[in-house]
């Protein structure tokens, strides 16, 4: 009997094995019919085939929905306004929502009321987080940080004095609540800002600013714990080990410097402060930083537009504000973006908060749109490892793995399931008014919308070989909450395939309809719950049998002798794992260009230790499909999730 479930275990395990040899197939398939016949091509070339064809360059809409995104939002549209395409031919729509803003300035007059008290020494209890915070905040602004600004400008004097007092002031602010809440942060994480801030500067350059850097936060921790009567000494703690981390700081100095600041927070103290100046400028919203940024560059010619959802609005295309609040969700942001998209647009881009695509997109997708069939929908691949540095081991693995499966898998899929991603996707205007927009109820309002198109319209998409690198949530909560809400929205979509009317101006006969409909709901049903149960069953006997076979090296005999007694078997199995680690460590180093190289380890020691993390998560890999294997199990109890989560972002 247990002769025989090895021989099952084995045949699964080389099964297993047969399914990761697929994607070097599908790899060279994918070369084959998409990659390699991607060119290069420039603006004059586009303008020469559109002069040749006796056409106008095409006009895009770029539409970024952001909420809650005040810490990416702004990278992301100075990427954007790189874009190698005419400023007078595409336009950005940032679309926030009310909610956002409403709900900060409900809570505004609480936090400085309680601040002003907390000042004045007529608070008699703790503050609360959000007035910890507004006091991080008031003494960042008080902190003197004029031997900062010196050290920063003689080093690059390109530096402009006030941006950067800015810049160090908000980070400061950031970097402090992280410690305060008891998050990680260390000594990296001011190095990570200072070689943003300063970017063509070593780390050798920079440890006299760090060191700075690491004495203000000292000042800052000890104003927190004075204010406080000596209630934040964990603050004050964590500061002090982050400077024992930094060679040659100044011990000697540290108690004249807080003398000094001491003296500097009893004087301000007395003064009245414009705490709601001070709230505004520290605790920003999304609409905040779009309106900076709108303010910044539409004098260079950009056309940017800042559309905010109203609390109240229904979610439909063209639709109306009813009165009463309506639940967020990403299509019904799109939907009301609509409204605000230039008459003359050709197609419109979607890409979310985080997203970077690469700055010829534009070219390629023109030179789509100058074919003689123009294509409704391009999809291109996400590259979601940008902030690989700043990943958990699992979302790390996930991350490059997923990567992978855009580059390879992808292109073929789209031949069987119209896999429409809600980012990197381009659809035409035109199309876009006959669907009547996203469906604002989904969980995965891309994919839904995708089928649709497919059902309706028998339209296909296809493929741009264009990347656009985004994000993987960092933590492996975060990780499993956004792939459950994807695998719930993929199982929401094949309940309701089927029951979807066939309305008037559907392409075919009622046959037709029923075929596609069909078509769709068998291969949503191949390529999800199915395969995801498949992928789960696999990485579960590639663990265990792992297990055996190295318990067996060590003469654990469980359960029984079956390997010990076939060494050579035992060995070709083993074997086997060897290309799942090397394939891992080809993903790293495949998708390393991509990696936000600010975050890169701070030696070379902890580089080898991050590789070493990696091939100790192949061994999880079963993890992976966990979620997808959990939303199977909720769908069939009764409890999928049915409201859409917003996904968290890493600040950069």
């Amino acid at each position: 009997m247990l002769t025989t479930l090895y021989t099952l275990a084995i045949i699964a395990y080389i099964y297993s094995f047969v399914l990761f040899v697929r994607f070097f197939v599908w790899r060279r398939m994918s070369w084959a019919k998409h990659w390699r016949r991607k060119v290069k091509i420039s603006l004059d070339q586009i303008r020469s085939i559109a002069r040749s064809q006796g056409r106008s360059l095409p006009f895009f809409t770029v539409l970024v929905p952001a909420r809650d995104e005040s810490k990416v939002i702004k990278r992301t549209i100075e990427n954007l306004l790189k874009l190698d395409y005419p400023r007078g031919l595409f336009q950005i729509i940032i679309v926030t929502d009310e909610k956002e803003r409403t709900s900060r300035n409900e809570n505004k007059s609480s936090i400085t009321s309680e601040l002003k008290n907390l000042l004045s020494g007529k608070l008699e209890t703790h503050p609360s987080k959000d007035g910890r915070e507004l006091l991080l905040a008031w003494l960042v602004e008080i902190l003197p940080i004029g031997k900062l600004l010196h050290l920063v400008i003689s080093l690059d004097t390109r530096i402009q004095r006030s941006t950067f007092s800015t810049e160090i002031r908000q980070f400061l602010f950031g970097f402090m609540t992280t410690l305060a809440e008891g998050k990680p942060a260390d000594v990296s994480n001011i190095l990570y800002f200072l070689r943003r801030s300063i970017p063509d500067s070593t780390d050798r350059d920079l440890e006299e600013i760090i060191i700075e850097v690491s004495m203000l936060t000292r000042l800052i921790a000890r104003g927190v714990n004075r204010i406080c009567d000596g209630q934040e000494n964990n603050l004050q703690k964590r500061t002090h080990h982050i400077s024992t981390q930094i060679r040659r700081f100044p011990k000697r100095h540290i108690i004249e410097r807080i003398s000094e600041f001491d003296t500097e927070v009893v004087s301000k103290r007395r003064q009245k402060a414009n705490l709601d100046d001070l709230f505004d400028r520290y605790f920003l919203t999304t609409q905040q930083v779009v309106e900076e940024c709108k303010n910044r560059f539409e004098g260079e010619g950009f056309q940017i537009t800042h559309a905010e959802v109203p609390y109240d609005f229904d979610g439909k295309m063209g639709g109306k504000c009813t009165g009463s609040s309506v639940r967020s969700t990403k299509g019904r942001a799109l939907n009301y973006a609509f409204s605000l998209v230039n008459p003359q647009c050709d197609m419109v881009s979607f890409f979310d908060a985080e997203s970077h695509p690469d700055h010829d997109i534009m070219l390629h997708l023109a030179r789509w749109l100058l074919k003689d069939k123009r294509p409704d929908i391009l999809q291109g691949p996400l590259f979601q490892v940008r902030n690989y540095y700043r990943m958990g081991i699992l979302s790390r693995i996930g991350g490059l793995y997923k990567a992978i499966s855009h580059d390879w898998y992808l292109p073929l899929m789209f031949s069987n399931l119209p896999f429409v991603g809600g980012t990197n996707l381009h659809i035409s205007w035109e199309l876009l008014g006959k669907m009547k927009g996203f469906d604002d109820t989904s969980l995965t309002e891309d994919l839904e919308f995708g089928c649709r198109a497919f059902l309706y319209f028998g339209i296909k998409l296809d493929f741009l070989t264009v990347k656009s690198t985004e994000q993987t949530p960092p933590t492996m909560g975060q990780y499993f909450r956004q792939r459950l809400r994807w695998a719930s929205g993929h199982l929401q979509v094949i309940r309701r395939i089927r029951e979807y009317p066939r309305i008037k101006n559907a392409v075919g006969d009622v046959s037709d309809f029923k075929h596609r409909a069909k078509h769709l709901w068998k291969n949503l049903i191949l390529i999800g719950p199915l395969e995801w149960i498949v992928y789960q069953l696999s990485t579960i006997i590639v663990l265990m049998m792992g297990i055996i076979l190295i318990a067996n090296l060590f003469g654990a005999l469980i359960p029984g002798s079956f390997f010990a007694n076939n060494p050579i078997l035992r060995w070709f199995l083993i074997g086997l794992n060897v290309p799942y680690l090397l394939f891992t460590f080809y993903c790293y180093l495949r998708y390393d260009e991509v990696f936000d190289n600010i975050f890169r380890p701070l030696s070379v020691f902890a580089g080898l230790l991050d590789i070493a993390k990696l091939f100790i998560a192949s061994f999880i890999v079963f993890l992976l499909p966990a979620p997808y294997t959990w939303s199977v199990i909720l769908a069939l109890i009764g409890k999928a999730p049915k409201t859409w989560v917003k996904t968290p972002r890493t600040s950069e």
